[in-house]
């Protein structure tokens, strides 16, 4: 008898046993795969928006298993852990709502013509320079010209009808993990190339020759084809990142759309989209087309002296002509400040100086009248929206004032809180030029010329170059600090 029950206590302490190991192995196995399931997830939503299928399921399994797992953890603990049941119904009910926005639960255009539309059409549609224009437009529809955008839709269309998801995800995957240059740059061409090869779906062919001729009857304008991502001039600005095309021929229009989409993954832009942690779901490109115009001068306005905000100063930054090389850096730039109010006051003007020569390097300026105009009409826009911003400009043979873009203009939280940025109180043995970043930075100096490849020697070094060339851009986040013998401001490396 007492063996029979010593039998029975044995057989129930070894099924114990065995049931809380079994338990334990599958906490452990439970815990294995949540791990990895996130890290797929991690790795598909840089290509998936959240709502897609691929995403939700995985999502959905991710918070079954960890419910399970935390009913195991009770039966291992005796409940010491019941907190977790709430715990894992609380993140499911966050997470829950960002499965049923599916922005593309509905038909979405592929085709946006700026001026058709009285509400604003969404950002990750017609991408930030055509929303920013868009808005500019809400308030002075008399002063932004006629334009037309091909979506993020007909990207991708384009992407899907030409097979190049697979390929994307392919070359994309651990580029920012590569060291070798070649290897990174090789990979990159690779998907230029197979933009500039995909053909462009019909329906989006027919698309940009309809839009094109609502604006150009007569087919006789030539037209500016600009990238618009649906993340570009929003929070980060991707100034430069992305391909402009200028004076392209309403025949070239559809060649000039597929270079613009190739853009995407020149080496400087995928570098910049890695640096600041941005998703490839989230550049994906509109393009923006609009006529080509002869202006007598262009620009930019920035609302407010992102050196010094505190100044209530306008600067306006002009030169005779198309300001497209000024925007790239390598063209200089008369610079002007104005009161920042609503009847702006001319308060500086400083010339573009020949370093050679030693003399003006334009012979025509703008008059004050416009300048003074320009300002108004940008402090008015501050007053609308809210923030400073920077804006792209033109004036007409006419005199009439164009706006061609408009964007938040960034200042940093330090220049925020001091006015101006920090200075020694010693003499430095140099000093003088612009400042667009304040920082101090040490490190060993190298030069690049001119048509180099940029290429640094050393991790953190101090370059100097003649020009402020966008070709510098992929080398930027290895810098410790940038010195530039020519430039402006407002080029789109300084910005």
């Amino acid at each position: 008898m007492n063996s029979h029950k010593s039998g029975l206590i044995k057989g129930k302490a070894d099924f114990s046993f065995r049931y809380r190991y079994e338990t334990f192995r599958s906490v452990l196995k439970k815990n294995s795969m949540i791990l990895q399931s996130m890290g797929d997830l991690e790795a598909d939503l840089n290509f998936m928006h959240q709502s897609n299928v691929l995403i939700k399921n995985p999502v959905n399994r991710l918070v079954d298993e960890s419910l399970l797992m935390a009913q195991e953890l009770n039966i291992l603990t005796g409940d010491r852990y019941k907190k977790l049941y709430d715990a894992v119904e609380m993140i499911h009910q966050k997470i829950f709502p960002a499965f049923n926005t599916d922005v593309l639960s509905y038909a979405r255009p592929l085709a946006v013509l700026l001026d058709s539309e009285d509400i604003m059409n969404p950002i990750d549609l017609v991408g930030g320079k055509s929303f920013g224009l868009t808005a500019l437009r809400q308030y002075f529809p008399e002063l932004v010209p006629p334009a037309f955008t091909i979506t993020t839709e007909a990207y991708r269309m384009f992407v899907k009808e030409n097979k190049l998801n697979k390929h994307i995800r392919m070359l994309i995957n651990d580029l920012d993990v590569i060291k070798d240059p070649d290897l990174f740059n090789a990979r990159v061409a690779t998907l230029r190339s197979l933009f500039l090869k995909g053909t462009v779906p019909q329906n989006v062919c027919d698309l940009i020759s309809e839009h094109a001729l609502k604006i150009d009857p007569e087919n006789s304008m030539h037209w500016a084809v600009r990238s618009s991502a649906a993340c570009e001039d929003d929070q980060f600005t991707f100034a430069g990142q992305f391909d402009t095309e200028l004076n392209i021929c309403s025949s070239d229009l559809t060649l000039v759309y597929k270079k613009i989409l190739a853009g995407r993954f020149t080496d400087r832009a995928v570098k910049y989209r890695i640096h600041h942690g941005i998703r490839e779901v989230d550049t994906q490109m509109a393009v923006l087309f609009m006529p080509m115009m002869e202006p007598d001068f262009s620009g930019v306005i920035y609302t407010n002296d992102p050196l010094n905000p505190l100044s209530e100063k306008m600067i306006v930054n002009a030169v005779p002509g198309l300001a497209n090389e000024m925007i790239q850096g390598t063209k200089e730039a008369d610079i002007f400040s104005l009161s920042r109010k609503e009847e702006p006051e001319l308060l500086t003007e400083t010339r573009a100086i020949d370093s050679e020569s030693m003399q003006p390097v334009y012979s025509t300026h703008p008059p004050e009248s416009v300048l003074k105009e320009i300002a108004g009409v940008s402090f008015k826009l501050v007053k609308m929206f809210g923030y400073d911003m920077d804006i792209e400009w033109a004036v007409g043979k006419d005199g009439k004032i164009w706006l061609l873009q408009g964007r938040k203009l960034q200042i940093s939280e330090i220049e925020k809180k001091s006015g101006k940025g920090n200075r020694r109180k010693k003499i430095p043995i140099l000093e003088g030029g612009t400042t667009i970043f304040p920082g101090r930075a040490v490190g060993p100096v190298e030069y690049i010329k001119d048509g180099d490849e940029p290429v640094l020697e050393q991790k953190g070094a101090i370059l100097i170059v003649k020009h402020a060339s966008l070709k510098l851009a992929s080398i930027l986040p290895d810098i410790g600090a940038l010195i530039v013998e020519k430039g402006n401001p407002v080029g789109h490396l300084a910005t």
